[in-house]
């Protein structure tokens, strides 16, 4: 399996179901950095000046740079047999 790699975005989890966004995948942790940064800089310039302050506290919640380990697929089977009653 080809390393790969996902940005999870902590900010956007959903209050149901407690899941977040993921954006990827990337094929290495510098691409996956590289398209954080320039995520974070899309949002910046599309901000308006009043947030754009060295006063304004945590300007986005914290984005995860994951590697996936392991790759699986659930394969549910039913065993039915007969037993003496």
């Amino acid at each position: 399996m080809k390393k790969e790699y996902w940005i999870i975005d902590t900010d956007k989890s959903n209050s149901v179901t407690n899941t977040r966004e993921a954006i990827g995948p990337y094929p290495s942790k510098k691409a996956a950095e590289t398209a954080v940064l320039n995520y974070i800089r899309d949002v910046w310039h599309g901000s308006c000046t009043c947030l754009k302050t060295d006063t304004q506290p945590d300007w986005c919640a914290p984005l995860l740079i994951v590697e996936v380990v392991r790759s699986v697929v659930p394969k549910i089977t039913a065993k039915i047999e007969l037993i003496d009653a």
